[in-house]
């Protein structure tokens, strides 16, 4: 009911009632009932507001209905802290930030010579020789699917595989006691593969990042005088240091790997084994993110 409502209201009760008396006091001729001064305002108990509703007495207060459509605490059509509150997502419900999503990347790994150092051991006696290899610089394909938040862990996995190296260079210390023809075991040409499989952790600060993992290869060598009864490789590990370039579509990374191996061989009836080989390297790989 509106404030004219009100006043025409009083006026009338004001002509309905006799004339107060010499001896009343002022404003007595306007006094209503309490009853009618709550139907004019709508109704409601005394301790309501002026709509008769809200006991806070506060016309613009929101009501628990107004509250939820918003969400709590955040922009129209927002949950919690300006979050979408369907997803619970910081983004508002749309698309991840490039830095956060899961990327893949394509790229290459050029090692420099690397080298490799592992001990001999004849099966028949037990004695050993400790054996010292060089392999020629070689390049690897990488593939692999990576997350690197800005200021945050992140993490890498992938493969990397490419052509076999070649063996360089031989220094062992092989006496009679293990094979009379020691310096003959690595004599023939021979190269090896490491093809592997890898996974990083990262963190990232801006455009930096340091990369901290393990790695499995499936190490063969092949081409020496011996004949291999079986070999293998093993879980290794790698750190480095990189940077993301030209919008995060861009990793450049150097990394000092090392990677584990085995073998076993024959050589002229007699049973050998290589064990406790270890082989290390730098590595700069540049990876293309899509």
């Amino acid at each position: 009911m509106t404030a004219w409502a009100v006043l025409l209201l009083l006026a009338s009760g004001a002509g309905a009632r006799e004339p107060a008396s010499p001896g009343a006091a002022p404003g007595a001729a306007l006094d209503l009932p309490d009853r009618e001064i709550e139907d004019a305002w709508g109704g409601g108990s005394a301790g309501d507001g002026a709509w008769g509703e809200d006991p806070d007495g506060d016309p613009w207060e929101e009501g628990p209905e107004e509250e939820d459509a918003r969400g709590e605490d955040g922009p129209e059509g927002g949950g919690r802290d300006g979050r979408d509150g369907r997803s619970g997502r910081g983004d508002g419900g749309g698309p991840l930030p490039e830095s956060r999503r899961w990327r893949v990347g394509l790229g290459l790994s050029f090692q420099p010579p690397l080298w490799s150092r592992a001990s001999i051991v004849r099966a028949a006696t037990g004695t050993g020789a400790a054996v010292k290899m060089r392999f020629e610089p070689l390049a690897h394909a990488r593939l692999e699917a990576r997350r690197t938040p800005r200021g945050g862990w992140g993490t890498a996995v992938g493969v990397e595989a490419g052509p076999a190296a070649k063996l360089e260079s031989v220094s062992h210390d092989i006496e009679p006691s293990i094979s009379s023809d020691g310096p003959s075991l690595f004599s023939a040409p021979a190269e090896a593969r490491f093809p592997r499989v890898f996974v990083n952790v990262a963190r990232r600060w801006g455009s930096l990042y340091v990369p901290l993992g393990v790695n499995y290869n499936l190490f063969r060598l092949k081409g020496t005088n011996g004949r291999f009864t079986g070999q293998g490789g093993g879980v290794g590990g790698q750190a480095g240091a990189g940077a993301l370039l030209a919008g995060d579509r861009v990793a450049l990374e150097l990394s000092v790997s090392v990677l584990r191996y085995r073998a076993e061989f024959t050589y002229k009836g007699d049973s050998f084994e290589i064990k406790d080989g270890v082989l290390a390297g730098l590595a700069l790989s540049a990876t293309l993110l899509l």
